[in-house]
């Protein structure tokens, strides 16, 4: 369970962890705010991969999640995979707060797809994108691929949006 795992991480059993695959195990809002708890102890400096796919996660997890970005200690995340999950624009204007920041450096890929992120949401990606430099691909969901303010923000900073 994610609480182990989390505690694995916060005592640095973990150190040298680069790649992290909860895909599909239904660890919902509170599994995810108990592994942004770990993330944010700065326990696993070299995780560049986070894929969190299919599990339930809604606005409390993400928030969580961005307040583990806030943290400074995930510097070396490349690619996050949040898709197939429950996040809504509440989850997705903190995690956009937290990447327009910084936090994350190196994320290269962010995968937002199938979730139930509105236009408020995709209008805080929208102007977090031009504050970041590091994003090539963003994946949303389908309702928003052709958004003219995400896809003008995307294009100035050579976002791909898919």
């Amino acid at each position: 369970d994610c609480r182990t795992l989390a505690n694995l991480i916060t005592r640095g059993a973990l150190g040298s962890l680069e790649r992290l695959f909860l895909n599909g195990h239904a660890i919902g809002d509170a599994g995810l705010q108990a592994l942004a708890g770990a993330l944010a102890s700065g326990s696993v400096p070299r995780l560049s991969r986070l894929d969190l796919d299919g599990n339930q996660v809604g606005d409390a997890g993400v928030e969580a999640f961005a307040q583990a970005c806030a943290s400074g200690k995930l510097r070396a995340l490349s690619s996050l995979n949040l898709s197939k999950n429950r996040v809504g624009d509440a989850g997705a204007t903190a995690l956009s707060r937290a990447l327009a920041g910084g936090c994350v450096p190196n994320l290269k890929l962010l995968d937002l797809s199938d979730n139930e992120i509105g236009t408020g949401g995709m209008q805080a990606f929208s102007s977090a994108i031009a504050n970041q430099s590091s994003i090539v691909k963003l994946v949303v969901p389908s309702p928003h691929k052709r958004s003219p303010s995400l896809r003008k923000a995307c294009s100035k900073v050579g976002v791909e949006v898919l």
